[in-house]
């Protein structure tokens, strides 16, 4: 199952707002290590005209964003948020109101949503209305998206939009309990579900990683205080701005903190699902960079998607503008495509592609790796194809 999250809080982060800001570039284009695959870059759809209608087109005559207006803190990279893709290998993206749907060859259609913000949920799914969706995960061919700005989880399957959590279209705030009649999120990104349907959501705004299980949403780490803290105890730890998680075959929990400029880690729960302790897998946290090294002496630059084959932590590393892999054994950080500090749209292997703005980012069966180009100068989905 892959998920991402990624998502709306590409308007929220002060650090990602400041994206332009020049990057430590040590890693640039080389930065390769053993044991790593190669890659070529290509442009699977995207770089034309909004996208307005349910029947299928080239995607590569489209900007890929759902018609529409922003306005206020609405910053422009928000059109393209989170990316799933499914055995078939068709891609679903959220975008502006709803969600994008891309099939291997291209086409590419709305989904669900329409050009409209709302919170109504419907039996027809392009019938009903979101308000900056986020994160989108995929389990037994059923889609769970995160409504950010409606603060709710929703899903759809045979063809409607139903709410599994929050209350879609209130105030932000923090409650724990029922999920669809009591608990309450603060600007949800991304979201992991388990195979057993355990759901975990990064609660932006309440700086805590949430969870949704057998109806009763909890805190499964951070306290709820904006800073960078680890911790033995996961819901003492502290998170500055959680966004992208996934999960690995051990259970270990990570976590893209943008705004903290590293990734942590939330170590595998127990036996009654108490979360382990939270540490810091990669990166100088509250320092901005991109330098390839092990552990807390790399860097990176506002990441905010992940996605992972139990052998690397694949990193959207998203003001630097590049790709970056972390080996799971032993933290090592390379670069994997793009050039980290130089933004643009050309295709080709690494040293010659580049990224303008990387968010979602997920994985297919045979391994390839699918981004969300995501700025106004891009709105692309690129494939990364192992050489």
């Amino acid at each position: 199952m892959h998920n991402f999250f990624p998502s709306s809080h590409k308007t929220k982060s002060s650090a990602f707002k400041k994206i332009l800001m020049t990057s430590t570039i040590l890693c640039g284009a080389i930065g390769w290590s053993s044991g790593y695959a190669a890659y070529t870059v290509s442009t699977l759809a995207g770089g034309g005209t909004a996208i307005v209608s349910t029947t299928p087109v080239d995607g590569k005559t489209l900007t890929l964003s759902l018609a529409g207006t922003l306005t206020g803190s609405q910053n422009t990279t928000k059109r393209l948020s989170g990316i799933v893709v499914d055995a078939s290998n068709t891609i679903y993206v959220t975008s502006l109101n709803g969600i994008i749907k891309i099939t291997p060859n291209g086409l590419t259609s709305i989904h669900a949503g329409s050009v409209t913000a709302g919170a109504a949920d419907n039996a027809v799914a392009t019938t009903a209305t979101f308000n900056m969706p986020a994160g989108i995960s995929l389990n037994t061919g059923a889609l769970t998206i995160v409504d950010s700005k409606n603060n709710c989880i929703r899903k759809m399957s045979d063809g409607g939009i139903t709410r599994i959590a929050g209350i879609c279209g209130t105030a932000t705030g923090y409650v724990e309990g029922a999920a669809t009649t009591a608990a309450k999120f603060n600007s949800p990104d991304s979201i992991f579900m388990e195979n057993n349907g355990t759901t975990y959501i990064s609660d932006f705004v309440n700086y805590r990683i949430r969870k949704i299980q057998n109806g009763t949403v909890s805190t499964y780490a951070g306290s709820g205080s904006r800073d960078i803290s680890n911790n033995t105890t996961a819901t003492a730890a502290k998170f500055k701005s959680p966004s992208g998680i996934v999960m690995d075959s051990s259970r270990n929990l990570y976590v893209a903190d943008t705004d903290g400029h590293c990734i942590r880690k939330i170590a595998t729960p127990n036996a009654t699902g108490i979360a382990g302790a939270v540490s810091t897998l990669a990166g100088v946290c509250n320092t901005a960079g991109s330098v390839n090294a092990t552990g807390t002496s790399a860097k990176f630059n506002s990441p905010i998607g992940l996605a992972t084959d139990n052998t690397y932590l694949y990193v959207a590393d998203t003001a630097s503008h590049c790709i970056r892999a972390i080996k799971l054994s032993d933290a090592s950080v390379t670069t994997i495509a793009g050039v980290c500090g130089t933004a643009g749209t050309t295709d080709g292997a690494l040293g010659t592609a580049k990224f303008y703005s990387p968010t979602g980012i997920t994985l297919d069966s045979a391994g390839n790796i699918y981004v969300v180009d995501s700025d106004s100068n891009s709105q692309r989905i690129r494939k990364l194809t192992k050489s």
